[in-house]
């Protein structure tokens, strides 16, 4: 079967339509529900078999309207709760294990944590996470913010493409380390113009409202939920009462501050100049009816009200945080005051309300700057591309599994199961942790000895190619004095010999008993290697495969694998090829115990450490320095 995306014809490797799965959890139905609907009904529209997993009743009305099929599965809860967390990763993983997606896409940061950790361990080809805002903002302490990102690093492993929904907040992640720059990319949020066209008149509107003609009607739009401002916008219209004004407001959305917020009004004694109307899909209508648009909001992603306004035409005031500059072209498109301060509220309200001119001014900007980056279509083929290219890497690394065990070994039977590949990690992850703890004693002579006897840095970096083809940075203990040239054997791999004038007297001794390697622990701990696999490979050395040599990157690279405990260095580069190949055929958890237990003797016994048969050395010009 084979469907179109963005006119390139994809093959769908199983039978069936593609299959994709929008986790969400708890979280309210709001803008970002919005997105999320209207991207269901894009992939419907593709011929996708499309599941929104939520457990809000709003959402899910929302999501069966349209014909999108609701998962109610109970896994996420936007409270953290160490014990209900981890019961909810493990009844996802369950969930995913039994019912297979070709994508998981997950939204909002509890419920990105949650399912990308299940759906990495259910073995989902492709993981998708769309930042809808991060759990941190711009008035966050520098410590919630650490820690914050600190989270979204981690689960950024398990994804292979991190979605945000604002240039800002792209750069903001990349600044925090959450992601390198080819996996976190920027699509910002989009709607259809249609929304913000008007069914009803605008006289009858306002008359439902009880605005009378030369009333100033203010719209504020959006969950009533903490950080969007309003009790700010209350005082201010309590100041601008105060002088004599004869405004309203109304606020269009329910939420968990509704209460709340209608004690608040009578304390500032407005409650007769403010309607609450609850959960309402005729915004268009509203807008039509309201003069200007405020959204005195203290954090968003990429707030869809904003937008809406802007599809209206709209005059707008709002917050100057980093996505509202961003999406008003650095207040072009509206009026922007700073947070927290009702002062700047009252003053911006009044200036609008004396100049007619000026609101129609603000409000044509915002439509063209909606219309050249806000529109729906615009924010679709952004997501068509990487679904299509996630879909497309997926197909070829099946093929190439495919190939490796028809073309090798005659067999397609021999790859790892989903509990395999999670109990294989699972020992990774713990093997690592308490091997960096036991041995850390030891790192720190070892440190001590590097530095006393050649300058330059402890730890050895390079870069070397992974599973997919995916570049990490690799750690080991310097061995070689600092800016010594990168020297190759003749088949690409690197030189290593007893006698090589590179290495210190430190340096040879590491070798010797392959203590030099254990810094790859690290690279263990975060997913970049395994403690078994393919030795991995210089960047460049690509270069010099064949076609049996790629399929060695159908898996993650190791500390040690079936090539390092039949000979190592002493066996020649297309031996240890066909032992990568006959491990990976072969791969299950026991094999890796059996290599682990086996290497343990290779290594006290220094068995095979340096190349022995003949090479013939040669400088890469194209290779890293060696630092």
């Amino acid at each position: 079967m084979s469907i179109i995306i963005d006119d390139c014809e994809l093959k769908v490797p199983t039978p069936g339509p593609v299959r994709l799965l929008h986790v969400v959890g708890d979280s309210k139905f709001g803008g970002g529900g919005v997105i999320i609907c209207r991207l269901a009904a894009m992939a419907q529209k593709s011929g996708w078999q499309v599941d929104v997993l939520t457990t809000d009743p709003t959402f899910q009305n929302q999501l069966r309207n349209q014909g999108t099929t609701v998962v109610s599965l109970d896994v996420v809860r936007r409270k953290i709760n160490p014990l209900t967390d981890l019961i909810g990763i493990i009844r996802l993983w369950l969930f995913l294990r039994k019912n297979k997606y070709d994508i998981v896409h997950t939204h909002t940061s509890k419920a990105g944590f949650v399912g990308r950790l299940a759906a990495k361990a259910a073995g989902v080809s492709a993981i998708v996470h769309t930042a809808h805002g991060f759990a941190f903002h711009e008035e966050s302490s520098r410590l919630t913010v650490c820690i914050c990102a600190l989270l979204e690093r981690i689960a950024s492993y398990a994804c292979d493409r991190i979605v945000t929904v604002s240039d800002f907040h792209r750069t903001w992640a990349l600044r925090l380390g959450i992601a390198k720059a080819d996996k976190i990319m920027s699509i910002p949020n989009g709607i259809s113009s249609i929304r913000a066209l008007p069914r009803r008149n605008r006289e009858t509107i306002r008359t439902e409202l009880e605005v009378g003609k030369d009333d100033l009607l203010l719209l504020s739009t959006g969950r009533l939920a903490d950080g969007k401002g309003l009790e700010y916008l209350f005082d201010a219209i309590r100041l601008l009462c105060d002088q004599g004004a004869s405004i309203r407001l109304v606020c269009a959305g329910g939420g968990p501050l509704q209460v709340l917020l209608e004690k608040k009004t009578v304390e500032v004694g407005i409650r007769d100049r403010v309607k609450f109307l609850g959960f309402r899909e005729d915004i268009a209508d509203l807008l039509s009816a309201s003069d200007i648009v405020v959204l005195p909001t203290l954090r968003e992603g990429l707030s869809i009200a904003l937008l809406e306004a802007m599809a209206a035409s709209k005059p707008i005031i709002t917050t100057s945080i980093g996505s509202n500059i961003e999406a008003t072209g650095n207040g072009i498109g509206a009026v922007l005051v700073p947070i927290r301060d009702p002062q700047a509220l009252a003053r911006a309200i009044t200036e609008l309300s004396r100049s007619e001119l000026r609101r129609q001014l603000i409000g044509s900007r915002a439509k063209q700057i909606f219309s050249r980056h806000y529109m729906e279509e615009r924010m679709f083929a952004g997501y068509r591309t990487e679904y299509n290219k996630l879909l497309h890497n997926t197909n070829s690394v099946r093929r190439q599994k495919e190939m490796l065990f028809r073309h090798t070994y005659g067999r397609g039977n021999s790859v790892m199961s989903t509990s395999q590949t999670f109990a294989k990690r699972a020992i990774d992850i713990g093997i690592a942790a308490i091997a960096l703890l036991l041995l850390s004693p030891l790192f720190a002579l070892i440190a001590i000895a590097i530095r006393l006897e050649s300058a330059g840095p402890v730890l050895f970096r390079q870069k070397r190619i992974g599973r997919g083809t995916a570049h990490f940075t690799l750690f080991k203990f310097r061995t070689m004095v600092a800016n010594a040239p990168d020297i190759r054997n003749s088949n690409g791999s690197t030189y290593n010999a007893p006698n090589d004038p590179r290495c210190t007297r430190v340096g040879r001794l590491l070798r010797l008993f392959s203590l030099d390697e254990l810094p790859q622990l690290l690279n263990v701990l975060t997913g970049t290697m395994s403690l078994v696999g393919p030795r991995p490979d210089l960047v460049d050395q690509t270069r010099f495969y064949g076609e049996d040599e790629w399929f060695r990157l159908m898996v993650k690279p190791g500390i040690t694998g079936l090539a390092q405990i039949s000979g190592r260095n002493a066996i020649s580069w297309p031996a240890r090829t066909r032992l990568d190949l006959e491990y990976i055929a072969q791969q299950s958890v026991l094999f890796d115990l059996s290599i682990l237990w086996r290497t343990l003797s290779y290594v006290i016994n220094c068995k095979d450490v340096f190349v022995t048969h003949a090479h013939a050395p040669a400088v890469a010009h194209n290779a890293e320095v060696i630092k």
